[in-house]
């Protein structure tokens, strides 16, 4: 690639990603980050967890709380989720998808299944299947480690 180096390339291969992610709208109905909570919370309810939190949300999606509130408002406002308080601690409050208009999220959720289906359909099985596994790996390395956390070379903590 051009002669760069082995870290640029990984950079470029990784903005690349981010920017085609973010710039290109996968999402019709809701904004990607609405599509991306809906989803935490529909596959916490898929699994069992039926205490689902806005600091839960924010830990798994790594979105600031502030903007988290943001999207779990508009997501009420819409009827997609509902709030309830827990009966042992009244500070605290569950989200949870409402049945009634958790269609829309599941058509999302049906349309992005369907283009990771075309590109797996491009790259094939085992390019995919590598390519899953790599991506797992990356983002298990960054959620255990600090890397995130250090300084650019030459500063100071």
């Amino acid at each position: 690639m051009n002669g760069s180096s082995l870290p640029e390339q990984m950079l470029d291969a990784y903005l690349g990603l981010c920017t085609c992610l973010w710039n290109r709208r996968i999402t019709s109905t809701m904004s990607f980050n609405e599509a991306l909570v809906c989803y935490f919370i529909h596959k916490a309810q898929d699994s069992g967890q039926s205490q689902v939190t806005a600091t839960w949300l924010c830990e798994q999606t790594q979105i600031a709380k502030s903007q988290m509130n943001r999207i779990l408002n508009g997501l009420e406002k819409l009827g997609i989720l509902r709030r309830s308080r827990s009966g042992a601690d009244k500070r605290q409050v569950f989200l949870s998808l409402n049945p009634e208009k958790q269609g829309l999220f599941e058509q999302e959720h049906r349309s992005n299944v369907k283009l990771v289906q075309r590109l797996q359909a491009k790259f094939g099985i085992q390019r995919s299947e590598a390519l899953t596994q790599l991506l797992g790996d990356f983002v298990e390395m960054l959620q255990s480690t600090d890397l995130l956390e250090e300084k650019p070379c030459g500063e100071e903590g």
